[in-house]
């Protein structure tokens, strides 16, 4: 049967291809490098019904052997219908049935020597002797040898099509791997249409990375969240903001959407051009390791250095908090460092922190591009929307406090976080509270306008009524 689909599959192929009103020269090369077996597809046909069995027409031998089959089973029958009515006195119920695949009566025990034939089974109460009448032995016995013909027939065919089958082994095995590619090049067409993606544009030695409305294709799409993600005049791309806001997400959305473009995919978003990468090098998660003695900032660590040593211009790197898992003063000097290495090799990097002096470091280099993921204040939860050329927060303290935690515990944690922060920071703090009021008031000013516009288009339709 899988032979069969084999062969339909590539005339199916091969009709679409010939219906279609497309010129697709690629695609109509490899349509012409299958090789169609319409007569072996039309043997299989003939001699294989679609439930497996094999048709009487298989074979002028087979049909003959299953006609005698037929006519001496009929007889059979016949026979034992007769005997049936001639002997009911004798039987337990009126009527014939099978043991060891044979027509049997069903006699009453004390009535057995009434009836020539031969025993094949006892009722388990002892009461019925199953007997096949002599009348009819013969013709089982002789069933029981076109049976036997019959499977041997039933061999001789099957062999004579896996000779068949054999002597185009190379052309299945060609056609298998045509198939392969056009069902992989139609599963991306798709998977690109379900998803509503673009075909990117990969540019070789690329000095940008564009991914506009971009969706993370393992979330629900009619749930998650589209972004624009781009690095045009910047080689790095820092993102700040509250935890659980979509900062992670946001790198594994840029990450696996350009190598879906690598690998010639279609990615989900409005738009797409990135850089031909060499390398796509990632530092995602908890890498800690009780065997290899490795903690959390070892393990970051190693990874980061082994992509220091690897990485260049053409590379795409992806580190996701970077520095932490240690004292946030060291932390924060080794990420400074690391960044500036990494824009000295002139990498696209992508990474994200909550480290408020790497903020500051960030807003004074031309090479890096500051994003936060959006928090919405008054319901005090992430957005999660991308917000290019912007510095969040992380409300830590904020979002402890709408979990519960004391509210003296909230108060003590922001005396000392003032005095800890430095002017500046303070400042830049009190800029981005002030640039997210503003957002939120433009959101509701817009809305407002949307609401006006619409009352005025329903008191028109109500002048003109």
């Amino acid at each position: 049967m899988r032979i069969q689909a084999h062969l339909e599959c590539v005339v199916h192929v091969q009709n679409y291809f010939h219906h279609s009103e497309m010129t697709l020269h690629y695609l109509q090369e490899l349509c012409d490098g299958l090789v169609p077996q319409p007569y072996l597809l039309e043997e299989i046909i003939r001699c294989i019904a679609l439930d497996g069995n094999i048709n009487d027409h298989a074979s002028p031998q087979l049909a003959h052997i299953r006609r005698q089959i037929k006519n001496l089973q009929a007889q059979m029958r016949t026979k034992m219908d007769h005997l049936v009515k001639e002997s009911h006195d004798y039987l337990s119920i009126n009527q014939m049935t099978t043991r060891n695949n044979r027509l049997v009566l069903p006699v009453q025990s004390h009535h057995k020597n009434q009836i020539q034939g031969l025993i094949h089974a006892q009722s388990a109460t002892g009461q019925t002797i199953y007997i096949e009448p002599a009348e009819v032995v013969g013709m089982n016995n002789q069933i029981s040898l076109f049976e036997s013909q019959e499977k041997e027939e039933i061999e001789r065919i099957l062999y004579q099509l896996s000779q068949l089958v054999k002597n185009h082994y190379y052309h299945f095995h060609f056609n298998l791997e045509l198939l392969t590619e056009l069902d992989f090049i139609f599963a991306k067409a798709q998977f690109g249409v379900l998803y509503h993606c673009v075909s990117p544009v990969v540019q070789k030695n690329g000095s940008q990375l564009v991914l506009l409305e971009a969706r993370h294709p393992c979330i629900d799409q009619e749930k998650v969240v589209a972004n624009d993600i781009i690095l045009n005049k910047h080689r790095v791309l820092l993102i700040t903001g509250s935890n659980t806001g979509g900062k992670t997400v946001t790198l594994k959305t840029a990450g696996l959407l350009s190598f879906m473009a690598l690998c010639g995919l279609p990615v989900p978003a409005r738009e797409a051009t990135i850089p031909l990468f060499d390398q796509i090098y990632v530092d995602l998660g908890d890498e800690q390791s009780i065997e290899q003695s490795l903690s959390t900032f070892s393990s970051h660590m190693m990874k980061i250095i082994d992509i220091l040593n690897h990485a260049s211009s053409s590379s795409l790197v992806i580190l996701d908090e970077i520095g932490s898992g240690t004292d946030p003063q060291e932390g924060e000097s080794l990420a400074e460092a690391i960044l500036s290495r990494f824009i000295d090799l002139h990498s696209f990097v992508l990474t994200s922190t909550h480290y408020g002096r790497l903020k500051t470091f960030a807003s004074e280099h031309d090479q890096i591009l500051m994003a936060s993921v959006a928090f919405d204040l008054e319901a005090m939860q992430p957005t999660y929307h991308l917000k290019l050329d912007s510095v969040g927060q992380s409300y830590a303290i904020e979002i402890a406090q709408l979990l519960g935690l004391d509210k003296n515990i909230v108060q003590k944690a922001r005396q000392i976080k003032d005095a800890s922060m430095s002017e500046h920071e303070k400042l830049m703090e009190v800029l981005q509270g002030k640039e997210e009021l503003l957002e939120q008031q433009e959101k509701d000013m817009q809305k407002m306008m949307e609401e006006a516009t619409h009352l005025q288009k329903n008191m028109k339709k109500c002048y003109i009524n």
